[in-house]
């Protein structure tokens, strides 16, 4: 039986059904053809995009980084299978100023971030990360901007360059500009990197370069001396510091070529340039070796100079305000040609050579100061690391028979003595000559060269002669004498006048001065042992000076210049005597 008005109540749902499953179809296919237009642009662009269909129509859309790419990615995408017109919606990366790109470090992680101009840019940095720091895990988070610098890839791979010497830190890059932050893990990474970032290419400033050097450095700096060449390593504050430091080692070593291998180290300490010099004067004290300097420590190494070693090594350096010296490694110098030297010239006594303790050289200088008195005393001695046997009594008699002579020089060298120069008087010589063989240790050799030829005694004058009057430089001979006898008086035993062995010394120092201004005539005045004015004290006075001029006679001064007279006693003068100029 046919009843169409009720068909139309099963035709409905079946409608409803079609339209839903075309609707379905319709989605499918316009999401196959938005996928298919997708896939043309990131083929051709490098990047997907993000495209709608509408039924067979697609609108192509997505970032495109040139107008060549814009023509393919729509050709490809209209060549797509089902696609029947295709709608232009690419545009270029939003643009972005400043343009903005960093990379930042964290010992083996490198983060990259910012903005990137395109695809291909974006993978010539990540790839310039990737040599630049080969054991790093490289993270890239840039996006895609526009305005980027010229030559963009470039001037981040330069960027990089830095950064792989930082073992944390940043770079920045703000249009062209770069800004560098972190710290290095050694000095060598951190002068690296500051060597890295003056050599930026074309179109690349520098902002800022706050690159640190490690916390925890230790500071070097090494000099060799290997006989022939000095030898500079390291690391100095400035440029100023460095010339400063060449021309102290080029007056330490006149005789070595420098060869200078320093560099210049911004975050070096404040004081580096005081401890190298110092590390440099200790290096002088060897005759080879090396000084290493960390921090403020210096270790020395090597053999000493002749007759030192490590001990007087050190002392001859001295102490340097937070320095520490260690000479631990240092060999004794080789045996010194002269242990000890005095030379006496007319005007000074010049000690050279070596002491073995500290007393030891204060004996030595007394006696050089009391037996040399009215000259002056020159000490170039040092400390040194040998001494003969009965070094102080050999040094000591030789000074007092050197002390004998007009001019002459006195050396010590191992156990052999010498004494050689002009007395002035051939008696005189041999006295000086048998005083020193006879003084000198037991087991030293003796070499005398001592003659008297130099100072004769001038033949007497005629009775009706004159005695000379006082020329005009009389009172700086008298000052010279009485430097002498203030500094050494010449004394006697109690109301004796005859003069002591011990003033030959200073009636030759006496003598020496006299001879200066041979023109010049004084009157030898006598002191008494008391204040009593009777004529047994005068007596004594004159006897004394008598005895004074008769010793100055005997050294070789004319007697006609020597006047004795006798002075009533001073307690601050008695038992000496005094000179005054005529």
């Amino acid at each position: 039986m046919c009843q169409p008005r009720k068909w139309w109540i099963g035709l409905l749902p079946l409608l409803a059904l079609w339209l839903l499953l075309n609707r379905a179809e319709t989605n499918r296919i316009e999401r196959e053809l938005a996928g298919l237009a997708d896939a043309a642009l990131a083929q051709v662009a490098g990047e997907p995009g993000f495209s709608v269909a509408a039924g067979r129509d697609v609108s192509l859309n997505g970032w495109v980084f040139d107008e060549a790419t814009r023509a393919a990615a729509l050709a490809a995408a209209a060549s797509a299978p089902g696609v029947r017109r295709v709608e232009d919606g690419l545009s270029e990366p939003p643009a972005e100023n400043p343009y903005l790109w960093r990379a930042s470090r964290d010992g083996d992680v490198v983060i990259l971030s910012g903005a990137t101009p395109s695809p291909d840019a974006r993978a010539s940095i990540a790839e310039a990360a990737r040599e630049a720091l080969p054991r790093a895990r490289i993270i890239d988070q840039t996006s895609y901007f526009s305005g980027a610098p010229k030559n963009f890839p470039a001037l981040a791979q330069a960027a990089l360059l830095v950064l792989a010497h930082l073992s944390a830190g940043e770079a920045q890059l703000r249009d062209g500009q770069l800004s560098l932050s972190g710290h290095a893990a050694n000095i060598e990474e951190h002068l690296a990197a500051l060597a890295q970032a003056r050599q930026l290419p074309d179109g690349m400033g520098l902002a800022k370069a706050e690159l640190l050097p490690p916390e925890t450095a230790t500071f070097s700096f090494v000099a060799e001396n290997d006989g022939k060449s000095l030898s500079l390593e390291g690391y100095i504050g400035s440029e100023a510091e460095r010339s400063g430091l060449l021309a102290e080692a080029r007056k330490l070593f006149p005789d070595l070529a420098l060869n200078d291998q320093l560099k210049i180290f911004s975050g070096a300490p404040a004081r580096s340039a005081v401890t190298a010099a110092y590390a440099l004067r200790a290096l002088a004290q060897l005759k080879s070796g090396a000084v290493t300097l960390q921090g403020d420590v210096a270790s020395l190494a090597g053999q000493a100079r002749a007759g030192m070693d490590a001990l007087s090594v050190a002392e001859a350096i001295g102490v340097a305000p937070g320095m520490t010296l260690d000479a631990k490694a240092v060999t004794p110098g080789d045996a010194p040609a002269d242990v000890m030297a005095a030379e006496k010239t007319e005007t000074a006594l010049i000690l050279t050579g070596f002491y073995g303790d500290d007393d030891t050289h204060e004996k030595v200088l007394a006696t050089a100061r009391e037996k040399f008195a009215g000259l002056a005393v020159t000490d170039n001695m040092r400390r040194g690391a040998r001494a003969p046997k009965a070094y102080l009594t050999a040094a000591l008699d030789g000074l007092e028979q050197l002390a004998r002579l007009h001019v002459g020089k006195f050396t010590l060298r191992d156990r052999a003595a010498s004494l050689s120069g002009d007395a002035g008087r051939a008696e005189l010589a041999e006295e000086v000559k048998t005083g020193f063989i006879a003084a000198m240790p037991e087991g030293y050799s003796v070499e005398t060269g001592v003659t008297g030829a130099a100072r004769e005694t001038p033949p007497p004058a005629p009775a009706a002669v004159v005695a000379p009057v006082a020329a005009p430089d009389g009172q700086a001979c008298q000052k010279k004498l009485t430097d002498v006898v203030r500094a050494t008086p010449i004394r006697f035993d109690y109301r004796r006048a005859e003069l002591k062995r011990e003033a030959s010394a200073v009636v030759e120092a006496l003598a020496a001065a006299a001879s200066q201004c041979p023109a010049v005539a004084f009157e030898v005045a006598g002191h008494s042992d008391d204040f009593i004015h009777d004529w047994r004290n005068l007596n004594l006075s004159r006897r004394r000076a008598e005895a004074v001029a008769a010793a100055l006679v005997a050294a070789g001064i004319d007697p006609h210049r020597l006047t004795p007279v006798d002075r009533l006693s001073e307690r601050a003068k008695n038992d000496g005597v005094e000179f005054n100029t005529k």
